[in-house]
């Protein structure tokens, strides 16, 4: 029941969302770059704190939620990206702080979905975004709302991922 009632307030809230201004762009020229994971292990998290870590160092904005569902936080998580806890979501899975809000309201230039697994308050938040370019795996359920979805070797690799976003947005984007 708590399921099916959290999947009808997301489809109302979907419905209700504003048309985003959808933007194709290489990711070397995005001046702000968001993204979204779950916990699931330490090697994905380090690959994704270094991949945001190299585009602040580039000037970029760059804004990091991890989601762990209602699961205690893993010991390897001990760094200021926001972690979505069970605190900030409401018993629909749905998440209801304005931080969360606001990261869904911001029109990034790019949205990238590392997580490895289902999760539905990254589905929700994904599919509501306003970026400008959604990209996630097109094995997870918020492919459904990307813009890009990239097919892996190996769907929980994330530097298949990596390399796929460096090859296909880089070069497929460039004007």
């Amino acid at each position: 029941m708590k399921n099916f009632l959290g999947k009808k307030y997301f489809q109302q809230d979907l419905a209700n969302r504003q048309k985003r201004n959808i933007k194709y762009t290489a990711v070397d020229d995005a001046k702000s770059i968001a993204i979204i994971s779950d916990l699931s292990n330490d090697y994905t998290f380090n690959n994704i704190i270094n991949f945001s870590t190299r585009f602040s160092s580039e000037g970029k904005l760059v804004t990091t939620f991890f989601c762990n569902g209602d699961k205690d936080v893993p010991n390897f998580y001990n760094l200021e990206p926001t972690l979505i806890d069970k605190s900030m979501i409401n018993r629909y899975g749905i998440p209801n702080k304005n931080v969360i809000q606001n990261f869904i309201d911001t029109e990034y230039d790019f949205l990238f979905d590392f997580s490895d697994n289902n999760i539905f308050t990254i589905e929700y938040i994904f599919a509501l975004s306003s970026a400008r370019l959604k990209v996630s795996k097109s094995s997870l359920n918020s492919s459904k709302y990307a813009d890009v979805c990239l097919a892996l070797q190996d769907k929980n690799e994330v530097q298949d991922y990596l390399n796929a976003i460096n090859n296909y947005l880089n070069i497929s984007m460039k004007k």
